[in-house]
């Protein structure tokens, strides 16, 4: 605590609270966003989903707050009402059906109490004005869009920003083969305990349990399978999953496989020869990272309701060939990784359409 209090005195300084509420998803753009504020001559503190409110934080009072839900910069607007409110979303570049930001055209309170709102792409932009034409003279911003435009601007994807401008020379540092195991099992491992049974003994569907224990029987496979003296494997943890559970594995602790303890996503992406797992909006990261990738949702029985109306429908497509229907396939496609590259003219159209990479 002596520690925190600390690294919080500095009265003479611009301080920002920059908050998080996933960690594991959130932690390394706003990690890279509080350093260079502070480079800025800010500074800087990174809260979790608790320490937004507590009261060491209230009391170093903030200048400005950087909200990353719509939920959050509710509470955050009215806990800390002298500061700026500043709303940067942790995920972005949904689809209509999925996209929060749409009831900026709903809720004028939340509207003009934020200074700035910070979207990834024109695409989440685009959500905003279709919302407003849906909802006319209901929507405050109705014949006033233009005050949406001085409002909001667009700044890209974080995530791709970390992958892009990433040093070189440290990028890479090839031995063996190294192929990341995208880890997906938050309803088998979840953090919240929300357990399987208790799910199935309350009526509630577990087609994304099912999903996900095909996909682990298949990295069980793949693990087994691959020669370790020519490939290496690591896997990296879904944010909302127990690393605990992992590391105490034995494959882990004898080194047969390596678990992922990195703060970003992108930056283990761009250490790896070859990516394998299911679509996911991480494959954007992936794109940019260049970095080959084989899905496996056919072979681990995906149900195509996980993909309804959600952006991941609209990265399947271009990844079409690169799903195994099985075993021998996908191992005949591992042995020929370099070939299923996802960084494609098309898809570089889609990517900037949605996070305005260019």
């Amino acid at each position: 605590r002596r520690k925190t209090l600390k690294n919080l005195e500095n009265p003479n300084k611009i301080r920002i609270l920059l908050t998080t509420t996933i960690f594991g998803r959130d932690i390394g753009a706003s990690y890279v966003l509080a350093k260079i504020l502070e480079h800025m001559g800010c500074a800087c503190y990174i809260s979790g989903s608790n320490t937004s409110y507590s009261c060491i934080t209230k009391l170093w009072a903030p200048h400005a707050v950087i909200a990353v839900t719509l939920n959050k910069a509710k509470e955050l607007g009215k806990i800390y009402p002298n500061a700026n409110l500043y709303y940067y979303p942790a995920e972005g570049g949904e689809s209509y059906e999925y996209c929060t930001e749409k009831y900026f055209a709903e809720d004028a309170d939340l509207f003009h109490r934020i200074k700035r709102i910070y979207l990834w792409g024109n695409f989440t932009k685009g959500h905003i004005f279709q919302r407003i034409n849906e909802l006319k003279e209901a929507s405050y911003l109705y014949g006033n869009e233009g005050i949406l435009g001085k409002k909001c601007m667009v700044v890209g994807n974080p995530r791709l920003d970390i992958i892009r401008y990433f040093p070189e020379d440290l990028k890479y540092n090839k031995q063996r083969i190294r192929i990341g195991l995208v880890g997906w099992f938050n309803q088998l491992n979840s953090k919240s305990r929300g357990y399987v049974i208790r799910k199935m003994l309350s009526g509630t569907s577990i087609e994304d349990a099912e999903f996900q224990f095909d996909l682990l029987l298949t990295y069980v496979k793949i693990i087994e399978e691959l020669d370790p003296s020519k490939y290496e494997i690591s896997i990296r943890p879904y944010p909302l999953e127990t690393l605990k559970e992992y590391l105490e594995a034995t494959w882990a602790k004898n080194g047969k496989i390596k678990i992922d303890q990195s703060l970003e996503f992108g930056t283990w992406a761009l250490n790896q020869d070859l990516i394998i797992g299911p679509t996911s909006s991480t494959l954007s990261q992936i794109a940019i990272a260049k970095r080959p990738f084989i899905n496996l949702d056919a072979l681990s029985k995906r149900s195509v309701k996980a993909y309804k109306n959600s952006i991941r429908a609209v990265f399947l497509r271009h990844v079409e060939n690169h799903c195994p229907k099985d075993f021998k396939e996908l191992f005949n496609m591992i042995e020929n990784y370099e070939k299923f590259s996802v960084e494609t003219p098309e898809f570089e159209n889609v990517l900037n359409d949605i996070y305005n990479c260019n």
